[in-house]
């Protein structure tokens, strides 16, 4: 993945299946390798990752680790780029005149705290910065994408300027806060990347 793996582990076999506590450092991860693993991500996500996980998990007959699989992951991702997910796309049905702002979106940094256990992702922190937009992200999510997460989207007016309709001023006044307009989301469903599970809170 062009980066650098580092960790250690131990093995107990006190018990009638052995159970594996692991503990792990990277750095210098290449997203953009990382995501063409699915064909769902790929070519969607690119960056430098860093940052630490530990868990554990059990080792059963006939039976992956996914569904005893505890633990947490803390990471960063440096200088990147979102292309067209499906939670982009999602703002953009409520958001249409910065639907095409929102399909390619560049960052300074990511940064994420997500707890697992077994299929289930709790994401404690997700936060997408740049320079004049922002997006926050937490809740819950499954291996098959079904979850509930509460999405505040953060951008400045200057990231709106060259918006041919400059009827959306007024339609955002009410978001403004300071130098910033904060919309609240919901995505919620069996799928959260489907537009059609993400709606604006007010």
């Amino acid at each position: 993945m062009g980066g650098e793996i580092k960790g250690k582990g131990a093995v107990d076999f006190g018990k009638k299946r052995p159970r594996i506590e692991y503990a792990l450092a990277f750095n210098g991860v290449r997203m953009q390798n990382l995501s063409r693993l699915s064909e769902r991500f790929r070519d969607r996500l690119f960056g430098v990752a860093g940052g630490r996980a530990e868990g554990d998990f059990v080792i059963e007959e006939n039976s992956g680790i996914a569904d005893s699989l505890r633990g947490r992951i803390e990471f960063s991702i440096d200088r990147g780029k979102l292309v067209n997910t499906g939670i982009q796309d999602g703002l953009g049905i409520w958001l249409e005149e910065l639907k095409y702002k929102l399909k390619d979106l560049e960052f300074n940094k990511i940064y994420g705290n997500i707890g697992i256990s077994g299929k289930l992702f709790q994401i404690n922190s997700f936060i997408f910065s740049a320079r004049d937009i922002r997006l926050k992200i937490d809740g819950f999510i499954d291996r098959s994408l079904e979850g509930d997460l509460k999405i505040d989207l953060e951008f400045t007016r200057k990231f709106i300027e060259d918006v041919p309709n400059p009827a959306i001023f007024l339609q955002l006044n009410k978001y403004k806060r300071d130098h910033w307009y904060l919309l609240p989301f919901q995505a919620k469903g069996k799928d959260i990347t489907d537009g059609r599970n993400i709606k604006k809170l007010y």
